[in-house]
């Protein structure tokens, strides 16, 4: 019996540091972009990030995909084009338009807050008040993070990698709600496959089409990043994503999702020199608080209050 219990607690916890695993190493990918903006464009980074990630889950995953159908494929094509259009305006951001890594992991996060209300356009589903008062407080932390600069740097006009990275948020809004209709009917890793394989194949075309790749560095660093992004952070995170919200519970694996821009931000500084302002750090705290009560709707401290 008690080893039951035990084995119980340690699948529980190795569950956990799985889902924590992959959010640090998310964290981590807003400065590994932003540090290949000397070797890469940002189109061609991303096929060069998805496509090798689709090959690495086909060898994983090889036994099903002879299960592959004109459904993935369809539903790849379109999935694809969203996430190819988030991860891109997200990676333009901050690699040529002036955004900070720490700074647009906190704006592109704003996506949990915005999905209730995509929700409610999309699936007619309304926003609750846990929701509601999230948005409000969101949007304040987005005012602190923007307006020093909209005050202080005016001469210099908007920082568009401030815009880009709250549109991509809004594009990840409406991934994460499309993303479930899929997900009921079909496997989870093909389908993962499929999206990679088309928001890489798009990112290529788009790269070839409108990217000047001429001044492409193949050296020790650019390679490395390279392969960092797609061995870790894309493939080896979607594995640590699966067997880590098998045993997890969805609120539980919410608030360790929600640690993704703080990684993030304390990375950027570590390692960039990103400056941690009073107001930053406001603006940091509010969208933080703002995800874990859209996510979580605060269960968790109202569970602590019945108990007591």
């Amino acid at each position: 019996m008690s080893f039951e219990v035990k084995s119980g607690s340690r699948t529980k916890i190795l569950s956990r540091l799985a889902l924590l695993s992959a959010t640090l190493l998310w964290g981590s990918t807003f400065v590994a972009v932003s540090s290949t903006n000397d070797f890469f464009k940002p189109n061609f980074l991303l096929a060069c990030r998805f496509l090798p990630a689709c090959l690495i889950l086909c060898a994983v995953f090889f036994k099903r995909l002879k299960k592959l159908d004109k459904r993935y494929l369809r539903a790849g094509m379109f999935m694809g084009l969203i996430m190819f259009a988030g991860y891109s305006l997200q990676a333009i951001a901050i690699t040529t338009a002036g955004g900070l890594p720490g700074r647009s992991s906190f704006l592109v996060a704003t996506y949990c807050v915005l999905v209730p209300f995509v929700n409610a356009v999309v699936l007619k589903k309304m926003p609750d008040k846990f929701n509601i008062f999230a948005a409000f407080l969101c949007f304040a932390g987005i005012l602190a993070i923007s307006m020093p600069d909209l005050i202080l740097e005016s001469s210099k006009g908007v920082n568009w990698g401030d815009v880009l990275s709250l549109i991509s948020s809004f594009i990840f809004a409406v991934y994460i709600v499309l993303l479930p209709k899929y997900m009921e009917e079909l496997d989870a890793p093909l389908i993962t496959i499929a999206q990679f394989a088309f928001a890489g194949t798009y990112a290529l075309i788009f790269s070839l089409l409108f990217e000047d790749n001429s001044g492409t560095i193949w050296n020790y660093q650019s390679v490395f990043t390279l392969v960092y992004l797609t061995v870790l952070c894309t493939a080896l995170c979607v594995l640590l994503q699966a067997v880590g919200q098998k045993n997890t519970p969805p609120t539980t694996a919410a608030l360790i999702f929600s640690l993704e821009s703080v990684f993030s931000i304390f990375l950027s500084i570590m390692l960039t020199g990103e400056k941690f302002t009073p107001a930053l750090a406001l603006g940091c705290s509010c969208i933080f608080i703002a995800i874990i009560i859209s996510e979580t709707k605060l269960s968790f401290l109202r569970r602590k209050l019945l108990i007591t």
